[in-house]
């Protein structure tokens, strides 16, 4: 994947984790709104299971989250070593490419000290 498809892939999964945390609110809600209107004996086991699969849901977005943003960092960090290994390169090359020309205007130029 390239870096604009994971940061594309975090913002989603950062919108389906804002939508399971307002589940969890609403479900947490339902429920004491059940155990409140509840007659005694009743339960709200469905509203308490309903709360337990919202916040699973949302410790697996956690991890998604944090796993993309670990891959897109890694793929910035591949990316910029890339990118400074091709500018080492050039550097080089063009340090060569003086020191040569250097090189050549040195041993044409003739010496101080030698006798003419």
């Amino acid at each position: 994947m390239t870096i604009e498809q994971f940061a594309k892939q975090e913002i989603e999964l950062l919108a389906r984790r804002r939508a399971a945390a307002t589940a969890i609110t609403a479900a947490e809600s339902a429920a004491g709104a059940a155990l409140l209107d509840a007659v005694e004996g009743d339960t709200a086991s469905l509203s308490v299971d309903q709360i337990e699969r919202a916040r699973a849901e949302l410790a697996q977005l956690d991890a998604a989250i944090k796993i993309c943003r670990t891959r897109r960092l890694g793929a910035v960090r591949t990316k910029r070593q890339g990118e400074a290994g091709a500018l080492r390169r050039q550097m080089k090359m063009s340090a060569r490419g003086k020191t040569a020309s250097l090189a050549g205007s040195v041993s044409a130029a003739p010496h101080r000290n030698r006798p003419a």
